[in-house]
């Protein structure tokens, strides 16, 4: 009888291992882009400001339904547009929680790091007037005669 019960309870153990990615629940787009804001201390408070933040920040995101299910391949294309090299041997796989959950782990800093593709608003160099130069001072043309004159090679 205990025999019975330890294979039962192996048996048991061995299904809920094989179930419980299916059952942590996948990941939304929208919370992918949600924790990718947070990574980049953007404000998200839910997944329509996060993609409008990092859109804002001239990321350019793949057209994607925030309500779909993200899948492998759309982390691919989605970290591409962060300047993130990811790639995956299975495209459709959906992602779970746990999965994203690594994934933020393991590329927080190169999320937080990666430079938005959209230039900074600054000046042209030709529109800023140039910066002239003046001639040296009295106590520079001062301090350089005493350094010849004691001989040292200013």
């Amino acid at each position: 009888m205990t025999r019975f019960n330890r294979f039962g309870l192996i048996a048991v153990l061995a299904v809920a291992a094989a179930a419980a990615p299916a059952l942590a629940g996948s990941v939304t787009v929208g919370r992918f882009y949600t924790e990718i804001a947070k990574a980049k201390h953007m404000s998200a408070v839910d997944a329509a400001s996060a993609e409008a933040s990092l859109r804002g920040a001239g990321y350019r995101l793949p057209q994607l339904e925030l309500g779909k299910d993200l899948t492998e391949s759309d982390v691919t294309a989605i970290s591409k547009s962060l300047g993130l090299s990811v790639t995956t041997s299975r495209p459709t796989a959906t992602v779970s929680e746990t999965q994203m959950n690594r994934f933020m782990s393991s590329f927080s800093q190169e999320i937080w790091a990666s430079i938005s593709p959209m230039p900074a608003n600054v000046p042209k160099p030709q529109s800023v007037p140039a910066i002239t130069r003046s001639r040296p001072t009295i106590s520079a043309n001062w301090h350089r005669r005493w350094a010849m004159s004691s001989g040292c090679s200013t």
